[in-house]
């Protein structure tokens, strides 16, 4: 079974791939489209050496193909860690970021420096099972920055964007313009919010959210 396939703009492919007889899927490069498959992580191999079955939650590529983001959890709790890997070395690039949950549905900057992504308050784990997934931030991360990655959006962040607590705002920068656009979805509610912003703002912990439409439209 193959899924999840994503082509960059290097023409490098990447996709999950969980062959006849295996538990979890890969997470798999070519460097073309006929090339050979290498195996960048394989959550199989990290069972027989921990003891413990691991799954991959979800991935993203750097637009240039150079460099994959991906989550992976331990034991089914579906709450593990974000890695970025080197995709031609399967090295990684920086260390995880834990309290993901989910994919923590990674966004790239189109030069591939760094990217957004969500996760779980830093205290998640003490805090009561009701409480546990309110409160998620959008974070920017910087590849080979020292310093703590930065909150830019989400419920009680800026009094200008407000949102509830059990919502999520997904920070991504809008193709062709100098705009980021964080989309904001409640739970399994249909309905969607959108706010913008300039993106050297965002980047620089200055911006200025203005409210496009909200769940009425």
């Amino acid at each position: 079974v193959v899924r999840s396939v994503e082509r960059t703009s290097s023409g490098r492919w990447f996709f999950l791939r969980r062959n006849a007889g295996e538990n979890q899927f890969k997470l798999v490069r070519r460097d073309a489209l006929t090339g050979d498959d290498v195996v960048l992580v394989d959550p199989d191999a990290l069972q027989k050496a921990t003891g413990k079955p691991h799954a991959i939650g979800g991935y993203s590529p750097s637009p240039d193909g150079k460099r994959v983001a991906f989550s992976i959890s331990a034991d089914g709790t579906e709450i593990g860690s974000l890695q970025v890997l080197d995709a031609g070395t399967g090295k990684a690039v920086d260390p995880p970021i834990e309290g993901i949950r989910g994919s923590g549905a990674v966004t790239w900057l189109e030069d591939g420096s760094g990217y957004f992504y969500t996760r779980l308050r830093q205290d998640w784990a003490s805090v009561p099972a009701t409480e546990r997934f309110l409160d998620n931030l959008r974070h920017l991360h910087k590849l080979g920055s020292t310093t703590p990655d930065r909150a830019v959006f989400g419920p009680g962040l800026d009094p200008a964007v407000v949102i509830p607590r059990t919502a999520s705002g997904y920070v991504v920068p809008v193709k062709g313009t100098t705009l980021a656009a964080a989309v904001v979805v409640d739970g399994v509610k249909r309905e969607l919010s959108l706010y913008v912003a300039e993106l050297a703002a965002v980047l620089d912990g200055k911006a200025r959210w203005q409210r496009v439409f909200g769940e009425e439209a």
